[in-house]
């Protein structure tokens, strides 16, 4: 529910830990599938923290999916990591089938890594989980890719820090849309640094 992940607004560790006391919430996928009416008879769930809450719940459930892959806890799958398998499996589905040596061949992955993702949903409480996510209605698949242009093609960016005018995913969003590519450190191959606040 981090910002980093699904950005699950007023879901913080106070509120998950009443949730999972009183039963509501039994593991991560719960989290989408829950009712108004029981929650608004608990002590400090008012009906605007209510609504509210169940509001950013949804908007949860479009968000990108690198953003899910980044919340799933899969050992060693950051933000960065996240993005690059997004990208390239474009579908929970496809990433789920995918070999360790698949994964391997993407850049910035190592074998440890790859085994990590491959164990994770082969694991059967995972894909319980994510069958149950789907059927509450989570995005399971990248968004269409968009094309604006050709004028960055060739070109690759490190982004870091707080961006002024757009978050890091739509500087990395803008940057892929025009041909480019995003990376998550400084190579040789590195055509641009776009630095932030706070680096």
């Amino acid at each position: 529910v981090s910002r980093g992940a699904m950005d699950i607004d007023g879901m913080g560790p106070q509120t998950v830990k009443t949730l999972i006391d009183e039963g509501f919430i039994r593991d991560e996928a719960d989290i989408f599938g829950l009712d108004p009416a029981p929650l608004l008879e608990l002590e400090r769930f008012g009906e605007k923290k209510v609504e509210n809450l169940l509001t950013s719940i949804d908007k949860a459930k479009t968000r990108p999916l690198s953003r899910l892959i980044g919340s799933l806890g899969i050992d060693g799958v950051g933000g960065v990591v996240a993005n690059i398998l997004a990208d390239y499996f474009r579908s929970i589905e496809g990433l789920s089938e995918a070999s360790a040596e698949n994964i391997e061949a993407l850049e910035g992955i190592g074998p440890i890594l790859a085994q990590n993702v491959v164990d994770w949903f082969a694991d059967d409480y995972n894909r319980k989980l994510i069958h149950k996510m789907r059927d509450f209605g989570v995005t399971m698949k990248a968004a269409q890719r968009e094309v604006a242009g050709n004028a960055l093609k060739g070109m690759a960016f490190v982004l870091t820090g707080t961006l002024p005018t757009m978050s890091r995913d739509e500087a990395s969003a803008l940057i892929k849309a025009h041909g480019g590519q995003t990376k998550s450190s400084v190579s040789k191959k590195t055509s641009y640094v776009l630095v932030g606040d706070s680096p």
